[in-house]
């Protein structure tokens, strides 16, 4: 793009014909007002109990979002402080046993930063304790010193944050844009959060002279601009808060003559005919937009992937230009696990690099991480079966090492220490993860209520779905829930269940390795495989699991005052096929149908559909006031299609937004991740190139042949409802069970 052009362009035929005005934009700041206590309620059921579901934060100002060094400094701090599996004040109050976990944030998109300490699970009793217990902590920090090489660690892991600049999801340039109004937004320079060199030097160059220190005494210990926030739950806050509602309205009915109702009225009626009225075609054909032909044809040119065997291990490498960088995956098949043991390999991936090894302490492996490596991940990853593949799914356990090249032997030597040093004896510890992995489960249950209706559904007809479920929906919710009621006489039975998974699975047997870097990277890998000197057994592979088999229709209930509303079906079951022209169809149901009906007119936050290779179809809803009218929605889909009309134009910005979506760059790491998952459900070039064809060659026929799919998919009736109470319950008639979310 022509920068200067573009601009030039804005200047002569808008900008030049307005006469610029000096206008105030500045916001005030607040003043500090010491330490300020406030008191609030959140809504539980009235059947659940209170205790222990207290939340306390301790909140400080720290400076203004213009002084890049501060704020990238008190980023840095947030991470040692808190984040990091040695972060002292994080240790200490876990250790105290005043709530099941910490969490911390520090934001400096406001005009005034904030870091924020917070407790959860807790008791409003606990709060003086609390605040006592950080302050002491921060005390002795900031008088005996931070560990040096914590501070190291924390400084060269926010280095290589920076430096890799992998926004996961987000397009780069969106996330750049943003980092741009931080300071821009605030009448300071577009460029302060661009840049990141000048301030980061500074910081390194004075942390080993108590820089961290005097922070914690200037802005912490000594602020004046500080909150203490007791969260507290209510057993009744929900219905005062819909009778309040209630009663406002009906007083408010009561008010209006009936001239006042009948003009209410009529101006509804207007809101549903201008949301039912399609856009003028002379107003849309204002807009700029694209044509199919500034569209490559020809799919984007994937990574080469090559395979190699090292020591006897299936090795893929990606060459993308990483530069310095090396991404290392390691990918153990599950399947040597029997159907019990698969929920505790999540809990297996919170327990690796929490606790001490045979050569380090966790606050030792900690910093030799943080100054090694650009971080160590393990996760649960599953993956399509493939064209080849047996059964239905193929699931990982995953570690991922990011790393400069020079330190990949190194890496591999801290990985070996994980995997088999780990002390998984250490009783105390594994009791205080599974604690706060229940109470992090708890939390998420009610934030991402359309992933856990979403994962429940696919549960009853995907064993992809069944698998997955019991990694991160209800079901090991349930799991990890009853684990941590019972740890105290459990822990020396979840440790040796966990060595006895790490014997099966560390094994190069059911291992595939991969590397994503340049030619170099790979070769210095190679190099230095053998330091992760793994283990090497036959075992035998285990059934893998099945779904249910029927739609359950469950209904999960919470405090909540909207509802996500999920139903699907796998339309491969029902005889349908994957084709590119799916994409289209789903780009137009989720952004015409849906966004009118569920957002537009329902109220919702969100409507979309969820279409994958392997046979999978969700409607799902966000944060949406309706229920049985959202499942009616879903249900009238198959007309909307089989009805569709579209003349040349819009068919073409349909399929040019379906190509957007496809089309995204990837970073060096995500590039990496995607070789890896085609490479596991092969999926070739030639794969992706007919899926363009097929998407390029889509008509309003097309999709008007889906209606039968959209209707064969309906029909099945798979459905699952998380949301607030009353909702649900005025629906019970349509569920097979009606539960509450949180036990």
């Amino acid at each position: 793009m022509n920068i200067e052009a573009r601009l030039q362009f804005i200047h002569e035929e808008y900008l030049s014909r307005y006469t610029r005005k000096a206008i105030d934009t500045s916001i005030a700041l607040q003043a500090p007002a010491g330490m300020t206590q406030l008191t609030a309620e959140y809504p539980i059921l009235e059947t659940e109990t209170a205790a222990d579901k207290t939340y306390l934060s301790l909140n400080y100002v720290i400076g203004t979002s213009l002084d890049r060094e501060l704020n990238l400094a008190f980023a840095i701090l947030k991470s040692m402080l808190m984040d990091s599996n040695a972060a002292p004040l994080k240790q200490a109050l876990l250790e105290s046993s005043l709530g099941k976990d910490v969490v911390a944030f520090y934001s400096d998109s406001m005009v005034q930063p904030m870091l924020g300490i917070a407790l959860t699970h807790s008791n409003p009793e606990a709060k003086e304790e609390f605040v006592n217990l950080v302050r002491a902590t921060l005390s002795r920090l900031a008088a005996d010193g931070l560990d040096e090489k914590l501070v190291l660690a924390a400084v060269n892991s926010k280095e290589f944050e920076l430096r890799e600049a992998d926004f996961s999801q987000y397009p780069k340039g969106l996330t750049y844009n943003m980092e741009v109004m931080k300071a821009w937004l605030y009448d300071g320079l577009p460029s302060t959060y661009l840049e990141y060199e000048a301030a980061l030097a500074a910081i390194r160059e004075q942390s080993a002279n108590r820089y961290f220190e005097r922070l914690i005494e200037t802005y912490l210990l000594n602020s004046n601009h500080c909150s203490v926030v007791v969260l507290q739950p209510s057993q009744t806050l929900a219905g005062e808060k819909d009778a309040a509602v209630r009663s406002r309205l009906a007083s408010y009915k009561a008010s209006l003559a009936p001239a006042q109702l009948d003009e209410l009225v009529l101006s509804t009626q207007k809101l549903l005919a201008r949301q039912n009225t399609p856009d003028p075609s002379e107003e849309l054909e204002k807009l700029p937009k694209l044509t199919l032909q500034d569209i490559n044809p020809i799919a984007p040119a994937g990574v080469p992937t090559v395979e190699y065997a090292l020591d006897g291990i299936k090795v893929l490498h990606h060459e993308v230009a990483a530069g310095t960088i090396a991404y290392i995956k390691l990918y153990w098949d599950t399947s040597v696990l029997a159907a019990q043991q698969i929920p505790y390999l999540e809990l297996l991936a919170r327990v690796l690099g929490q606790l001490e090894t045979e050569a380090y302490s966790i606050e030792e492996l900690t910093s030799e991480i943080g100054i090694s490596t650009g971080g160590i991940r393990f996760q649960n990853e599953v993956f399509g079966a493939g064209k080849s593949a047996e059964g239905s799914y193929q699931a990982k356990f995953s570690a991922r090492i990011k790393v400069m090249r020079g330190n990949i032997g190194g890496s591999l030597k801290l990985l070996h220490e994980l995997l088999y040093g780990s002390n998984l004896d250490n009783l105390s510890k594994l009791q205080e993860i599974v604690r706060r992995e229940a109470s992090g489960m708890e939390a998420m249950l009610t934030q991402k209520g359309n992933e856990i209706a979403a994962s429940r559904v696919l549960s009853y007809f995907s064993d992809r779905g069944m698998y997955e479920e019991q990694l991160g929906g209800v079901a090991y919710y349930r799991f990890i829930k009853e684990l941590a009621r019972t740890i105290d006489q459990q822990a020396e039975g979840l440790a040796d269940t966990l060595k006895e998974i790490c014997g099966l699975l560390f094994n190069t047997q059911n291992l595939t390795l991969s590397l994503t870097g340049t030619a170099d990277s790979y070769a210095e890998f190679a190099a230095h495989v053998q330091e992760l000197d793994l283990s090497s057994r036959a075992v035998d592979s285990q059934p893998l699991l099945s779904a249910q088999g029927q739609g359950v229709n469950e209904g999960f209930m919470s405090a909540s005052q909207v509802q996500y509303v999920v139903k699907g079906y796998d339309y491969k079951k029902l005889g349908f096929v994957y084709s590119g022209k799916l994409q289209v169809l789903k780009k137009i149901l989720s952004l015409t149908y849906l966004w009118n009906t569920v957002r537009v007119k329902g109220g919702a936050y969100g409507g979309n559909m969820l279409l994958r290779r392997d046979g999978v179809l969700l409607f799902t809803s966000y944060r949406d006031p309706n229920l049985l009218e959202t499942l009616e929605v879903y249900d009238r889909a198959s007309q909307f299609a089989g009805e569709y009309t579209a003349d040349e134009a819009e068919m073409e910005q349909a399929i040019i937004g379906t190509l957007a979506m496809l089309d995204q760059p990837l970073s060096p790491g995500a590039t990496g991740r995607q070789a890896d998952r085609h490479y596991f459900e092969q999926i070739t070039a030639e794969d992706l190139q007919q899926e363009r064809n097929e998407i390029l060659s889509a008509t309003a026929g097309d999709i008007r042949s889906y209606a039968s799919l959209l209707e064969a998919v309906t029909q099945q009736n798979y459905f699952c409802v998380v949301g607030g109470e009353s909702k649900l319950k005025s629906a019970s008639g349509a569920f097979g069970s009606l539960e509450e979310l949180v036990k």
